[in-house]
């Protein structure tokens, strides 16, 4: 094993230098000298003094990044190709050195596996706090299968500052031949035989221990409902405890392993053997062990699946894993206790399934388990406007549009069934400034907290609510972002919006109280008339705090706190949870005026926003110099996550770039899943496409043809299971909505020659892409599909 140090040919290093640090890292990592000859920096980079990586954080482009960020670092390339699992290691010690108040610097890993899957950002950070000197930050890693090699960053990110760095030590450990659980490992008496929970203090770097009432210090009530062939469970955790900890609960129950799959997605299946590594679908968030971008995880074992699902109602950090090894299909919760916010109340379902449909069947079987969650509520479906009044549009309805962001000419809205929205983004103040300068006059952090103390003395309402409501970073100060952007110049504030915190002046309050909402939509106006309902913008959050560690605010949360990862877990409040809260309460209120709720970015990757949402979309941008659409994955999981609700999407780019012919692969990609292709802004604020008669004009025949398409597919809803017509060619994928109709698309840029298979039955159709009529025989029909490509096929006789 070798691992070669990346320096940039830029960075002067003396021969002393470069010799002290590779034997400082042989000593470390009793591994080979380090290779120089295959340096690089990370961001701006750094510099050596001595054994020490200074790293002076600037703005450049990072790789993958739209616009320049502030970042400075190192990182090692680690090849690895391991034969098995061994664990690895990763840490070094560092220190703060002028650190802008919004930076954060850490340890971070990606993985790459011997199968050419991931694992990203496996990360730990450091303390900012400029007094607390040199301390050792690690991560360790307990890979799911053979590593082929792994990226190992140091690095400043977020901010303007400068930290330093030094001892870094990697390490490959030998693999432990126990099982792993959760990804740690234990032994054959450490799980119990049947169905139960199972606790581990991660503070503490423990054991799991099984609980069944009380254990460490904790006290577990459960209560078990059956409603049918369902098992409901409903779990509270509490430790009346003086200091904060770091718990994770599962519960786990026997999985056989004879001929059993792990179902990834609606496209992808694992097949589990008994000496099999963990499978799950998880995010990583900065959060615990990470976050199931699904509601459940499903298993098939012959012909019967069984699966675990979140209850929609009680999100939280949990993930579904399958363990071969130990045996056992689990669902865990990553649970912060606190002074503040001593219990965690958890919900789930354990349900059986058809497993010859696969992801699928599970999915059907969800959605059936939970009907509210996927229930359509905006029946009438269509195109997404943002910003732009509607019948300045000649001939508007070729355009095809439903919803609106923002209210402006409601009258006229209600008169041609355009569904208005009055428009928020949660969690976030964007407080203008003037200009926000650099260098000797740049902004500061502590400038623009002068400010908001001065409105607040004068009695300002947003000062006020910021001074109840600000998200607390980890050093115990109020979060922003100092931005230039075409709609505000200044800080944008990270607020908590959770109906939970009180007060005079809350943004929950302001936004969206009763009293808010009876003002807005008073108590008699029957829907659809008048506003229709509320738009969240930015529900993913992106310029807010990951954590609030405001503990103030931990009380105020129905969902259980979570904690940091890394070897110094620490408990807060994940960003996600406050816009969950948010978005619960806001969706019930308004379901009892009859109104609806939209969100833009939702859903992105994780699906517990999606419940309790009745329209969903996204701005995105599929031309960034080349042809770049959203692929199969992103684009099959939102489809899956909405079920038959509207989903739109708003094009975002140079459309000085985004030519005829890339409309209408955009409209037929839209199609192909049943969302919505609308357009906005190259930097969501000026020069809309809809501004613009010689890009409208140009598309109108587009919007003339496939609007309609897509609106009645979509309206017919989306089916989890096709029972229509299959496709049996790579990248080709069909789709059913309703009971008669299926997409059939071919994602990639090659031609493909597939044959479509009816199935129950359907043998005769209308293609209404091209306007053809076809027959299928049993043995199906060969055709070459030209790439990306639609057809869309309308069953007239079915059984």
């Amino acid at each position: 094993m070798s691992m070669a140090m990346v320096i940039s040919k830029s960075d002067c290093l003396s021969k002393a230098c470069l010799a002290a640090v590779a034997l400082l890292a042989a000593l470390h990592l009793g591994a080979e000298p380090l290779d120089f000859k295959n340096a690089r920096s990370y961001g701006a980079g750094f510099s050596l003094e001595g054994d020490v990586f200074v790293c002076t954080a600037k703005e450049v482009k990072l790789r993958g990044s739209t616009k320049p960020q502030k970042a400075a670092g190192v990182w090692w390339n680690v090849t690895l190709n391991q034969e098995r699992a061994d664990v690895v290691r990763f840490g070094a010690e560092g220190v703060a050195d002028d650190l802008d108040e919004s930076a954060s610097f850490r340890v971070y890993v990606d993985v790459t596996y011997d199968d050419g899957s991931h694992q990203w950002g496996v990360t730990s950070s450091f303390d900012p706090a400029l007094a607390t000197g040199w301390h050792r930050r690690e991560v360790t890693i307990r890979p799911r299968r053979p590593i082929r090699a792994l990226s190992c960053y140091l690095f400043l990110r977020g901010g303007f500052g400068k930290v330093r760095f030094r001892s870094p030590t990697f390490e490959v450990l030998p693999a432990d031949t126990r099982p792993l659980f959760d990804g740690e490992p234990v032994t054959a008496g450490d799980l119990p035989p049947v169905a139960g929970f199972l606790l581990r203090d991660v503070s503490a770097h423990g054991a799991w221990t099984r609980i069944d009432g009380t254990a460490l210090d904790c006290t577990l009530t459960v209560r078990e409902d059956m409603r049918g062939d369902v098992r409901v469970v409903d779990a509270v955790l509490s430790g009346g405890t003086a200091k904060d900890r770091a718990i994770t609960l599962a519960y786990a129950m026997p999985l056989p392993l004879g001929n059993a799959v792990w179902f990834d997605s609606p496209r992808r299946e694992t097949r589990l053997s008994p000496v099999a590594e963990e499978q799950s679908a998880i995010l990583n968030l900065s959060c615990g062990r990470g976050l199931s971008c699904w509601p459940f995880g499903a298993v098939g074992i012959g012909d019967k699946g069984f699966a675990i699902g979140i209850d929609p109602d009680f999100p939280a950090m949990y993930r579904v894993v399958a363990s071969p090894r130990t045996g056992r299909l689990f669902i865990a919760f990553d649970i912060g206790l606190a002074p503040e916010n001593a219990s965690a109340h958890v919900r789930f379902a354990v349900f059986p399934f058809a497993a010859r449909d696969g992801f699928r069947g599970a999915l059907e079987r969800y959605q059936a388990l939970y009907p509210e969650a996927y229930k359509v509520r905006a029946p009438r479906q269509g195109n997404w406007m943002a910003f732009h009044s509607i019948s300045n549009l000649p001939h508007f309805e070729d355009f095809g549009f439903r919803f609106k962001e923002g209210v402006r000419e409601q009258k006229w809205d209600d008169a041609h069934g355009i569904y208005t929205f009055h428009y928020e983004e949660p969690c976030t103040w964007w407080m203008k400034l003037g200009k926000v300068g650099e260098g000797a006059a740049k902004t500061t952090r502590a400038d623009c907290i002068a400010t908001v103390e001065s409105l607040a003395a004068k009695g300002d309402a947003m000062a006020l609510e910021w001074k109840g409501c600000a998200v607390k970073d980890a050093r115990g100060l109020p979060y922003g972002e100092i931005r230039d952007t075409p709609w505000c110049n200044g800080i944008v504030w990270s607020k908590n919006c959770v109906p939970g915190i009180t007060g005079a002046y809350t943004e929950f309050g302001r936004k969206w109280s009763a009293k808010a909402l009876a003002a807005r939509y008073g108590e008699t106006v029957p829907f659809p008339d008048g506003l229709d309902g509320e738009f969240l913008d930015s529900s993913n959050l992106p310029v807010t705090c990951p954590f609030d560690f405001d503990r103030a605010h931990f009380a105020a949360m129905c969902t259980p706190l979570t904690f940091t990862p890394g070897a110094v877990p620490r408990v807060g409040i994940y960003k996600g949870f406050m816009v969950a809260e948010c978005v619960i309460a806001l969706s019930k209120a308004l379901r009892s005026r009859g109104r609806l709720l939209m969100a833009n970015t939702a859903p992105v990757s994780s699906c517990l926003l999606s419940f309790h949402l009745d329209v969903m979309g996204t701005e995105t941008n599929w031309r960034r110099g080349v042809w770049e659409p959203m692929g199969d994955d992103d684009m099959m999981f939102r489809r899956a996550v909405c079920g038959g609700k509207p989903f739109g999407f708003l094009m975002n780019t140079d459309f000085t770039k985004f030519t005829y012919e890339d409309s209408e692969r955009y409209m037929q990609r839209c199609l192909a899943y049943g969302m919505f292709p609308s357009f906005f802004s190259a930097n969501a604020a000026t020069e809309h496409y809809f501004s613009q008669p010689s890009l409208y004009e140009r598309d109108r025949p587009l919007f003339k043809k496939y609007l309609p398409l897509v609106t009645r597919i979509a309206e017919a809803g989306w089916r989890p299971v096709n029972r229509l017509l299959s496709a049996d060619a790579k990248d080709v994928f069909a789709e059913q909505f309703g009971d008669g109709f299926v997409t059939v698309f071919n994602t990639s840029s090659k031609t493909r020659h597939v044959r479509l298979l009816p199935l129950k039955g359907a043998s005769a159709a209308k293609e209404l892409v091209a306007g053809e009529d076809w027959t299928f025989p049993a043995e199906g029909v060969e055709i070459d599909l030209p790439p990306e490509t639609c057809r869309l096929f309308h069953f007239i006789n079915k059984q």
